[in-house]
C-alpha cells in the first residue's frame, strides 16, 4: 500500500438543545469528486453552429465521430431531413464533449444527449442556436449509455452501465432523480420508453438479453434471452407494435411482435462480415440503421425489405446512436401533467394511473405521495460506532458514523465526506440487513437491540429488550431473517426472528463461554462463528446456525493478546480476525492461518471486510486518537486510517455485495417462529424450524407450542406458599419483566417452601417443604405447565439446605434437627447419611468438578468442606458471624456467602483464603445466587429480590412483594451456566449397585443405611440377615423394609425397589419370605428375606376399588389374610396369589389384623373419627364365622394391634385418643398403659417374655418401646435412620401347628383353622361341593367387544374358546387375530402359549383417515361421504376468491380415504387467487388499509391521509368474482378536517395544518417542516406558537415558547431531528406530536414507545 495517510473527519460544532436524537451530514467534500447538480450548470463556452435551417419535416438524428484530423476529434450530432436529405450538424470542436446517445423534445425544441467526456459527465441539452447546458451530473464511475425523454411528464430515463442501473430524472428539477432498476443488470446498453403505453424496454449486453417493465420499474420481465448476443440498440415501431434491435455480435437486425412475443423475425443479416451495425430507428415504413464500417446511414423498406442509403460520409470513423423524429408535438396530458399528479417529488405515469416516487435517498411515506424529510443513507457505506463527550450535553453520547460510497472513490483522497447520527445512548455493536435497509445496534444503556432504518425515516424501534450492558457482537442472517447477538455478561449467544419488539428468542449457545465478543454468520454454509476470550478461553468457535455441531476451529494459548473481532470474507470464504495487534485470515475450518499485518502499537477490536479491503477499529494507544484502519488483503505493507475523537466500537461495511441473496430451504419451510438453514447432505442445506426459549416444536415439526421447553436464564426464589421466577435479563430500569405474581406456581397456603436446588440437565427443580405435618423434599419439572410436584424424599426432619450434584445425579441436604448431612440419588433412591453429630448445618453447596462440598454451621460460625462421600471434613473458614447462605461462583472460582446475619456479602477462593467483602446491601439479605455476571439476593424482612452486577455496591430491587414474613427465602439461578459440564467419575454409576460418590480423585461405592458393600466392593447386601428373633418394619418414606435385632442394635435393609411404598408387612418362616402391601400401587409383593431383588414377585396385582393395608400369614395353612380399607372387607389368598376369597364382607374401614392359628381365631380393628361407634376391636374364627366386637367403647383410630398368647392379652394403640391399651383376649379387663403426646401411632407389636410393647409413630421417627406395665416413658431407637415407619411385627422364628398343617387339611383349595378344627373354602369364583372339601366353577366371561362381537359364544364358561368379528369401518387387531379363551378369573385371554389377558376395547381398530388438510385456496365442499372412514370420498373446490389453476378439474376434484395407509389420496388440484388491482381503487386523499387482501369476493376497508377524515357511512371496497372493483356511489370518501378543531370531551387539541417551524441559532436559520399536535398535560407542558414566514419579507419568522400548567393526562414526549448540510448548524426542538406505537412510522421522531 502507498504511503500511510491519516484522513481526519471534520466535525461541525453542535448547538445545545434539549433533544435526544440529532442527525448530521458533513459535506467536507474531496476536491475533484463529481457531485449531483442541484441546479442546471453551464458548460465552458462552445460554439454550436446549425448548418441548415429547420424545415419541419421528419428527420433522423444520429451521432458521428471523426478522427480524420489527428490534432482533433470531431463529434457531431446530425439532423437528417428524411424528405430533403438535408443534414443539419452540431459540431463539438475540442470542447471535451463526447455525446454517446441522443433523444429530443419537440414540445420545447430541445435535443438531449448523454455525455461521458471531460466536458462533464451527465445529461446535456441544447436548443437551436443556443449554448449547450448540462442539466444533470453523474459520478465519475457512471457511464450514461443511452437516454429517453418523456416531454409530457418532463422525465428523462437513462441507463448507467457503470453503476448497472436505470435512472429517471425530473427535467424541470434535476435534483429530483430516482433509480428505478438497480438489480440483476449486467451492462445495460440502450433504452426506449413507450410513453403511450407506459412501458420501457432496454438491452443488456452483459446478460445478453432484452427486458421490459412498467414505466415505474415494476412488473419487470425478460422479453428476449435466446439466440441473442450483444443487443446494442433498440427501437419501437408504434404502428406495428414491434420492438427492433441490433445484435452487433451476430450482425443482425431483428424484431419481436409485442402483441405475440412468439413471433420473431430477422430483417437484416450481414453475410460478408463487412458491416458493423451500431444503431436502429423505425418509422411507419422504414427501418433506419447505422453501419460504422461502411459509414452509412441506411434504411430497409418494411414491405419488400429492400435496402437504400440515406446518408454516407467516408471520413467518419464511427456512427453511434440514431433516433427517428417524426416532429410530433404531444398535446394530450397524462396523469402526471396536472399538479405533478399530487406527488411531492416525482410522478411517473403508469398504465392505470401514476406512481409517486421520491428523490434518490428519500423514502415514500404511507400516503403514497409524500416523501421523508431527510435523505436516506441506504447505499454503500462504511458504518462504525463512536462514543464522544458532548460539551453541550455534559456527557458522553454515541454516534453512528458513516462514509458513503465505494471506498475506491474516497480511499486515497485527502478529505472525505462523512456523516453521523447522535444518539442519547451507548451503542457498542452493529450489523445490517441490506434488503430491508435496516441497521441493527446493541444499546448498553437500554440493554436492548435497536433497529435504525437507512431509508430516510427517523423512526427507530426495539428488536429485543433484556440484554446485559455488555453486548458487542451482533450478526444478521439476511437469508433466513434472523438476528444473533453475543452477550458477555450473560455468557450466551441468542437468536431472534427479525421483528419489532420480538418476544421469541432462542439461546443457541449457553455453556462453555467466558466473554463472547464478536459474532458472524455464513448463511450459505449454515454456520455461526464467534470469538470468546477469558481466563479459560481464547478461541474462535463455529456451530450450525441453531447452535448444534459446535466445535473450536482456532485456539490461542497466548493470553496476552485476546481474540476479539471477527468477520467473513464471503467472496473468498475466509474468516478474518484480530487479536489486537495482529490481523489474520484463515479458512472457515480454521486451517491455513495467515498473518496479514501486525503492529505492537495497535489495539484493534472489531473488523469488517469489503472486496479486498479490511476495516478495523483501533482504540488508540500512545496518545493517538481512536481510528478506523483500512488494510488491503493483498499486501502487508501498511494501512490507511481515519481518526476521531472519543472511542470507536463496532464496524460494518453496508453494501449488497456483503449480503448476496440466494434461495434458502427456509423460504418454503413454513416454520411457525424461526427457521435456520443447516448443513444437510453434501453441500446442500436443509431447513430446520426453531422455537423460542420456553416453546417446543409441535407434532408437525413446524409450529411451536407452549410448555414443553425447560426454563433457563432465570432466577427462582421461594416465597413460602409458592415458588416464583425472575428473568435474569432485566430491562434498563433494573426491573424484572413481570409483576411478582405473574410467574409463580405451586400456590399452596398450607405449604412452606424454603430451600431450592436445580438440575438443569434433567430440567428439574428440587425444593423443601417444611410442612409441619409432613416435611419433605419435592421436585417439579421445569418443562411443561409446572402445576404438579412429586415427593422425592418424605419424612425429613428440618432441612437446612439442599444441593444437586448434576454430574453424578445426587441430591445432598442438611438436616438441622437430626444434625446430619444426607445424600441420595435424584429420584430419592439409596438414601444415605454421610455425616452425623453436627451442630447446626444449614446452607450447602456442592462442587462436582473438585469432588467436594461446602456447608455453613450457623451456630459455630464456620464454613466446612468435605469430600462428596463425607470423608476428609475440615473447617474452611472460621469466625463467621451468623452466616446464612453460600453459593459457588464457577466463573470466578470463588465462594460467595452472606455473613453478619445478612448485612454483608463476602467471598473467599476455593481454598478458603483471600476473604473479601463484596456488597453491603442497605437491607439485610438471607440468600444468594450467581448467574454469570450478576448476583441476586433475597431480602430477609420481606419477599424482595435484589440484583447487582458482580462487584456492584448498590443492588437494585427488581422484585418487591411487600410480604412481612421473616422467613429466609432461598434463591437460585436456573441455567446450564451455573452447572458446568465436566467428565464425571461416576458415569454409568461406575458399576456401583446403589450409589457412586465422587471424591477429589476417584469415587467410592456406597450403600443405603442398613446395607453394606459386598465382597466385590460394588454390590450391596443387608447388614445382617436374621431368620428368627427380629423385628420387621416398613418405612415407606425410605421405600424400604428393615430387619432389627431384638436387642435394637443392628438395622438391616432388605433392599426393596425404590418404587415400593410398604405399609403392611408379614413373614413366612417356612419359605423365609417377607410379604408387604404397597398402598400406592395397591399390590401385595414378596421376596426372600436375604434381600434378593431378583426374586421379588407380585402375588396380588392392583385391582380397582381396593386399598390393601395390613397383612398376616398363617404358616400352617399357607394362607395370607389382609384388610382392604377401600373395599371394606377382609380377604384371604394363597401365598402365591393363585387363590383369592372375600372372607368377611361389609367391614367398615378395617385396619390392623393379627392371627392366632393355634386357637383358630383372628383379631382386627375398624376405625372412624366421625362415628366412633363404628370403631372397634373384633374377633372372629379364621374361616370368617362368629364375628364378635370385643372392644366397642372409647375407640376412634385403633391403628396398631398385637396379641400375647402366653398372657392371653390383646394390645392396641389409638392415634386419635392417644392411648396405648390392653385387655384380655375377650375384651374384658381393659387397661391403659400409656398416654401419648403429639403422636400419630400406627404399628404395634410385642415380644413374648419381655417387658415392652413396641410401636411406630407417623409424627416422629424411630421405633418406640414402652414398658408394658405403664411405668416409665417410652424410649426410641433408630430416629436418625428411619423416616416414616408404618407396620412393625416381631417374629421369633417358630410357629405352631393346626389341622391344616398336614396335607392342607384335606381341602382342595383353602384350609382355614377354627377353634374346633378346620373349614375348607374355595376361590371366590368357585363353590364348595357337598363333600365339604372339593370345589366347582360356574364362572363365565361377560366382557363385550367394543365395535365388534363374539361368534357363537352365547354362554362363555371357563376354558371355552370363541372367535369374534368387527363392525363396519373396523378391522381385527393383528395381535389378537385368533380365538380367545375364558379364564377362571372371568377374563378373556389369548388362546396360545403366552396366555395374555386381552383388552376387549382394543380388539377392533377403527379404519379412519385423519382430518383432511388441503392447499391454500382449496376447500372441502360440504361433508365427505361416510365421514372420514375408508372409502369415503370428498369433493374439493376452490375457495371464495380463487379459481382452478388446471382445466382438468373444472368441477372440482374427488379424493378417497385409502385403506392401505389410512390416509387421503394426494390431491393434484390447485387454485390460484384472483386479485383486484390496488390502483383500480384509487382513493383521493386516502388509500386502502394494509390488511386488504385484494382477493376476489372480499371487501377492503380504507383509511384517509393525515389531515383527512373518513366518510361516516364507513363504505367498503368490494372485489367481485372477476377481480374487478365494484362501482361505488359517487361520494367523497376522505374530507379535509377543519384547520383547528377542539373537542370538549377530550383533553387533546389537534392542529392539523402543516406549519413551518423556524428556530434561530447562533449561526444560521434551519427550517424544520413538521405537523404539530399539542396535548394537555398534568405536569408542565410546552406550547409552541409559530409564525408562518412572509414570502415577501426578508426578516425571519419568530418562534416563542411558553410554559403552562394543566390538569389532564401527561403525554409521552417524542423527539425531532433535522438534516443539516455543509456549514449549517443543526438545531432541534422537542416536538409536541404524540409518540407513535411500536413498529409504526414517525416522520419526525426517534420513538421508543
Amino acid at each position: 500500500m502507498e504511503q500511510i495517510s491519516t484522513i481526519m473527519a471534520t466535525i461541525i460544532p453542535l448547538t445545545q438543545r434539549n433533544w435526544i436524537l440529532v442527525i448530521y451530514i458533513l459535506l467536507t467534500v474531496a476536491s475533484g469528486n463529481a457531485q449531483l447538480a442541484s441546479t442546471p450548470t453551464t458548460a465552458s463556452p462552445t460554439t454550436v453552429v446549425p448548418t441548415t435551417q429547420y424545415q419541419g419535416d421528419p428527420e433522423i438524428i444520429f451521432i458521428s465521430r471523426d478522427e480524420t484530423d489527428p490534432t482533433q476529434v470531431l463529434y457531431q450530432i446530425h439532423h437528417m431531413n428524411t424528405v430533403t436529405k438535408i443534414d443539419r450538424i452540431y459540431n463539438f470542436h475540442n470542447s471535451g464533449i463526447k455525446p454517446l446517445s441522443i433523444d429530443f423534445d419537440n414540445s420545447n425544441n430541445y435535443i438531449y444527449w448523454s455525455e461521458n467526456g471531460i466536458g462533464g459527465k451527465g445529461i446535456w441539452r441544447a436548443k437551436d442556436g443556443a449554448v449547450p447546458e448540462k442539466i444533470f451530473a453523474v459520478e465519475s464511475t457512471s457511464i450514461v449509455e443511452s437516454l429517453d425523454v418523456d416531454p409530457v411528464s418532463q422525465l428523462v430515463y437513462y441507463v448507467d452501465s457503470g453503476k448497472k442501473s436505470i435512472v429517471l430524472v425530473k427535467l424541470d428539477d434535476p435534483t429530483l432523480y430516482r433509480t428505478v432498476i438497480a438489480t440483476d443488470l449486467g451492462r445495460p446498453k440502450d433504452i426506449i420508453v413507450d410513453h403511450e403505453n407506459k412501458m420501457m424496454y432496454w438491452t443488456d449486453i452483459g446478460k445478453g438479453r432484452i427486458e421490459m417493465a412498467d414505466a415505474d420499474g415494476r412488473n419487470r420481465q425478460v422479453l428476449v434471452d435466446r439466440n441473442i448476443s450483444r443487443p446494442i440498440s433498440i427501437s419501437l415501431d408504434k404502428k406495428d407494435n414491434r420492438l427492433y434491435w441490433v445484435d452487433s455480435l451476430r450482425d443482425v437486425i431483428e424484431y419481436i411482435d409485442l402483441n405475440n412475443t412468439s413471433i420473431r423475425k430477422v430483417v437484416k443479416k450481414e453475410i460478408l462480415l463487412n458491416a458493423q451495425y451500431s444503431g436502429v430507428a423505425v418509422d411507419n415504413k422504414r427501418i433506419f440503421y447505422t453501419d460504422s464500417i461502411r459509414r452509412h446511414v441506411m434504411y430497409i423498406n418494411k414491405t419488400d425489405y429492400s435496402i437504400d442509403t440515406i446518408f454516407t460520409h467516408l471520413s467518419f470513423n464511427e456512427l453511434l446512436d440514431i433516433k427517428y423524429n417524426d416532429k410530433f408535438i404531444p398535446t394530450v396530458n397524462n396523469s402526471c401533467s396536472v399538479n405533478n399528479g399530487d406527488c411531492e417529488n416525482i410522478c411517473i405515469p403508469t398504465k392505470s394511473n401514476r406512481t409517486c416516487a421520491c428523490k434518490e435517498g428519500k423514502r415514500l411515506l404511507t400516503n403514497g405521495k409524500s416523501c421523508s424529510r431527510i435523505i436516506a443513507l441506504h447505499g454503500a457505506n462504511i458504518l462504525f460506532l463512536t462514543q464522544e463527550f458532548n460539551f453541550n450535553y455534559g456527557r458522553t453520547i454515541s454516534n453512528l458514523r458513516g462514509i458513503q460510497g465505494d471506498p475506491e472513490t474516497w480511499l486515497y483522497q485527502p478529505t472525505v465526506r462523512t456523516w453521523y447520527i447522535s444518539f442519547g445512548r451507548w451503542l457498542t455493536g452493529i450489523d445490517f440487513d441490506y434488503r430491508s435497509e435496516h441497521v441493527y445496534l446493541t444499546d448498553a444503556l437500554s440493554r436492548s437491540i435497536k433497529v435504525f432504518p437507512m431509508n430516510g425515516s427517523l423512526h427507530t424501534w426495539t428488536e429485543f429488550s433484556g440484554t446485559s450492558p455488555i453486548v458487542h457482537g451482533v450478526a444478521v442472517d439476511w437469508i433466513n431473517r434472523n438476528v444473533y447477538w453475543a452477550d458477555q455478561d450473560y455468557e450466551h449467544i441468542v437468536m431472534a426472528k427479525m421483528a419489532v419488539d420480538t418476544k421469541e428468542t432462542k439461546t443457541v449457545v449457553n455453556t462453555g463461554l467466558d466473554r463472547p465478543v464478536s459474532i458472524a454468520v455464513h448463511p450459505k454454509k449454515g454456520k455461526l462463528f464467534w470469538s470468546d476470550y477469558g481466563p479459560n478461553n481464547n478461541r474462535i468457535e463455529v456451530s450450525n446456525l441453531d447452535g448444534s455441531n459446535r466445535t473450536t476451529i482456532y485456539h490461542s494459548t497466548d493470553a496476552s493478546y485476546l481474540i476479539k473481532g471477527i468477520t467473513i470474507d464471503y467472496e473468498r470464504d475466509k474468516l478474518i480476525f484480530t487479536n489486537g495487534i495482529g490481523l489474520y485470515k484463515m479458512d472457515l475450518d480454521g486451517s491455513n492461518v495467515e498473518l496479514l499485518y501486525q503492529n505492537q502499537m495497535l489495539e484493534m477490536y472489531e473488523v469488517s471486510a469489503y472486496k479486498n479491503l479490511v476495516f478495523a477499529t483501533d482504540k488508540g494507544m500512545f496518545g493517538r486518537r481512536p481510528r478506523v484502519l483500512i488494510f488491503l488483503t493483498t499486501t502487508t505493507s501498511g494501512y490507511n486510517s481515519i481518526s476521531f475523537r472519543g472511542s470507536i466500537y463496532g464496524i460494518a461495511f453496508y453494501h449488497p455485495s456483503r449480503q448476496q441473496t440466494f434461495a434458502s430451504p427456509c423460504d418454503t419451510a413454513q416454520c411457525g417462529q424461526m427457521c435456520v438453514a443447516v448443513p444437510g447432505n453434501g453441500t446442500q442445506l436443509k431447513a430446520k424450524c426453531v422455537c423460542g426459549d420456553g416453546k417446543k416444536l409441535a407434532a408437525n415439526g413446524k409450529n411451536c407450542e407452549k410448555s414443553d421447553h425447560p426454563i433457563s436464564q432465570t432466577f427462582a426464589y421461594s416465597a413460602g406458599d409458592r415458588i416464583c421466577l425472575v428473568n435474569a435479563q432485566v430491562d434498563k430500569s433494573w426491573k424484572a419483566p413481570h409483576k411478582p405474581d405473574d410467574i409463580c406456581w405451586l400456590r399452596n397456603t398450607g405449604a412452606d417452601f424454603r430451600h431450592l436446588a436445580v438440575d438443569v440437565y434433567s430440567h428439574t427443580l428440587f425444593f423443601s417443604d417444611q410442612d409441619s405435618i409432613l416435611p419433605n423434599i419435592r421436585k417439579i419439572s421445569l418443562v411443561g405447565k409446572r402445576k404438579n410436584s412429586t415427593v422425592v424424599l418424605s419424612g425429613v426432619a428440618n432441612v437446612g439446605g439442599i444441593a444437586v450434584d448434576w454430574v453424578s445425579d445426587h441430591l445432598y441436604w442438611t438436616d438441622i434437627k437430626l444434625k446430619e448431612i444426607w445424600v441420595a440419588n435424584l429420584d430419592g433412591t439409596s438414601q444415605k447419611i454421610l455425616l452425623r453429630n453436627l451442630t447446626k448445618p444449614t446452607s450447602i453447596a456442592v462442587n462436582p468438578p473438585n469432588g467436594v462440598m461446602y456447608w455453613l454451621d450457623e451456630t459455630e460460625g464456620n464454613m466446612y468442606q468435605a469430600n462428596l462421600d463425607g470423608t476428609d471434613k475440615i473447617v474452611l473458614v472460621r469466625n463467621l458471624s451468623n452466616p446464612l447462605d453460600l453459593v459457588i461462583d464457577y466463573m470466578d472460582d470463588r465462594i460467595l456467602y452472606i455473613n453478619n446475619n445478612g448485612s454483608n456479602v463476602e467471598w473467599v477462593n476455593m481454598l478458603g483464603r483471600n476473604k473479601k467483602k463484596l456488597i453491603n446491601p442497605e437491607q439485610n439479605v438471607s440468600n444468594i445466587a450467581v448467574y454469570k455476571g450478576y448476583i441476586a439476593l433475597t431480602l430477609m424482612s420481606k419477599t424482595g429480590v435484589l440484583l447487582t452486577n458482580k462487584g456492584g455496591t448498590n443492588p437494585k430491587l427488581i422484585i418487591n412483594e411487600n410480604k412481612t414474613k421473616n422467613y429466609k427465602y432461598d434463591i437460585i439461578a436456573i441455567d446450564e451456566a451455573v452447572q458446568p459440564v465436566i467428565a464425571g467419575v461416576c458415569n454409568g454409576n461406575s458399576g456401583c449397585q446403589q450409589i457412586c460418590l465422587p471424591k477429589p480423585s476417584g469415587y467410592t461405592c456406597a450403600c443405603t443405611d442398613g446395607m453394606k458393600l459386598g465382597t466385590d466392593k460394588k454390590s450391596c447386601v443387608p447388614e445382617k440377615v436374621l431368620y428368627s428373633d427380629f423385628f420387621l418394619v416398613a418405612d415407606d418414606y425410605r421405600h424400604e423394609i428393615y430387619q432389627v435385632d431384638k436387642d435394637l442394635k443392628t438395622i438391616s435393609a432388605m433392599g426393596l425397589p425404590h418404587e415400593e411404598n410398604p405399609i403392611g408387612v408379614a413373614y413366612d418362616p417356612v419359605e423365609r419370605r417377607i410379604y408387604w402391601t404397597d398402598y400406592t400401587l395397591g399390590t401385595i409383593k414378596r421376596m426372600a428375606i436375604n434381600g434378593s431383588i431378583n426374586k421379588q414377585e407380585t402375588v396380588r396385582p392392583k385391582t380397582s376399588n381396593s386399598r390393601l393395608d395390613a397383612i398376616a400369614i398363617d404358616p400352617s395353612s399357607r394362607i395370607l389374610y389382609y384388610t382392604d380399607m377401600k373395599a371394606n372387607n377382609i380377604g384371604i389368598m394363597s401365598l402365591d396369589g393363585g387363590l383369592n376369597k372375600i372372607l368377611i364382607a361389609s367391614v367398615y374401614n378395617p385396619r390392623a389384623i393379627v392371627l392366632d392359628p393355634e386357637n383358630g381365631n383372628m383379631y382386627y380393628t375398624t376405625r372412624s373419627k366421625i362415628d366412633t361407634k363404628r370403631a372397634g376391636i373384633w374377633r372372629a374364627n379364621m374361616d370368617g364365622t362368629n364375628v364378635t366386637k370385643i372392644v366397642a367403647q372409647g375407640l376412634s383410630y385403633p391403628n396398631g394391634l398385637a396379641i400375647d398368647t402366653t398372657e392371653m392379652k390383646i394390645y392396641w394403640i389409638d392415634s386419635v385418643t392417644l392411648r396405648l391399651e390392653r385387655a384380655n383376649l375377650n375384651g374384658t379387663g381393659r387397661q391403659i398403659i400409656a398416654y401419648l403426646t403429639d403422636a400419630y401411632a400406627f404399628g404395634l407389636t410385642i415380644v413374648n417374655h419381655t417387658n415392652y410393647v413396641y410401636y411406630t409413630d407417623w409424627n416422629d421417627r424411630g421405633i418406640f418401646y414402652q414398658p408394658r406395665n405403664g411405668n416409665g416413658t417410652a424410649m426410641v431407637f433408630g430416629a436418625d435412620v428411619f423416616s416414616g415407619l408404618n407396620e412393625i411385627k416381631y417374629y421369633s422364628g417358630t410357629h405352631g401347628t393346626t389341622k391344616c398343617s398336614s396335607n392342607n387339611g384335606g381341602c382342595s383349595e383353602f384350609c382355614l383353622a377354627t377353634p374346633t378344627g378346620r373349614t375348607c373354602a374355595c376361590n371366590s369364583i368357585f363353590q364348595l361341593k357337598a363333600d365339604g372339601v372339593s370345589c366347582y366353577n360356574e364362572t363365565t366371561c361377560t366382557q363385550k367387544i367394543r365395535s365388534g362381537s363374539f361368534s357363537n359364544c352365547q354362554h362363555a364358561t371357563v376354558d371355552k374358546r370363541c372367535g369374534f368379528t368387527c363392525d363396519t369401518h373396523f378391522k381385527k387387531n393383528s395381535l389378537y387375530d385368533g380365538e380367545l379363551a375364558c379364564s377362571r378369573s372371568g377374563r378373556w385371554y389369548t388362546d396360545g402359549p403366552s396366555n395374555v389377558y386381552v383388552d376387549t376395547d382394543n380388539l377392533c381398530l377403527e379404519q379412519k383417515c385423519p382430518k383432511l388438510t388441503v392447499r391454500e385456496g382449496v376447500q372441502q365442499s360440504g361433508n365427505c361421504t361416510s365421514g372420514n372412514y375408508v372409502g369415503s370420498q370428498c369433493l374439493l373446490k376452490c375457495a371464495k376468491g380463487y379459481i382452478v389453476s388446471s382445466h382438468l378439474y373444472p368441477n372440482g376434484e374427488n379424493i378417497m380415504c385409502q385403506s392401505n395407509n389410512l390416509n387421503w389420496q394426494k390431491s393434484n388440484m390447485t387454485c390460484s387467487p384472483i386479485y383486484c388491482k390496488e390502483n383500480k381503487s384509487s382513493i383521493l386523499n386516502g388509500h386502502l388499509r394494509e390488511d386488504c387482501t385484494f382477493l376476489a369476493e372480499h371487501e377492503c376497508q380504507y383509511q384517509c391521509d393525515y389531515g383527512y377524515g373518513k366518510n361516516p357511512l364507513n363504505l367498503t371496497f368490494k372485489c367481485d368474482k372477476q377481480g374487478n372493483w365494484e362501482p361505488m356511489a359517487a361520494v367523497v370518501l376522505c374530507s379535509k378536517i377543519p384547520q383547528s378543531t377542539t373537542s370538549t370531551n377530550s383533553p387533546f387539541t389537534t392542529f392539523t395544518s402543516p406549519t413551518t417551524l423556524i428556530i434561530s441559532t447562533s449561526t444560521k436559520l434551519t427550517t424544520l417542516a413538521t405537523k404539530t399536535t399539542t396535548m394537555a398535560s398534568s405536569s408542565t407542558s410546552t406550547t409552541l406558537q409559530t409564525t408562518k414566514p412572509n414570502t415577501t419579507s426578508s426578516s425571519p419568522p419568530t418562534t416563542s415558547m411558553t410554559t403552562k400548567k394543566s390538569t389532564t393526562v401527561a403525554p409521552k414526549t417524542t423527539r425531532v431531528a433535522s438534516l443539516a448540510q455543509s456549514s449549517t448548524t443543526t438545531v432541534s426542538t422537542r416536538s409536541l406530536m404524540p409518540t407513535t406505537t411500536k413498529g409504526t412510522t414517525n416522520t419526525c421522531c426517534f420513538s421508543d414507545s
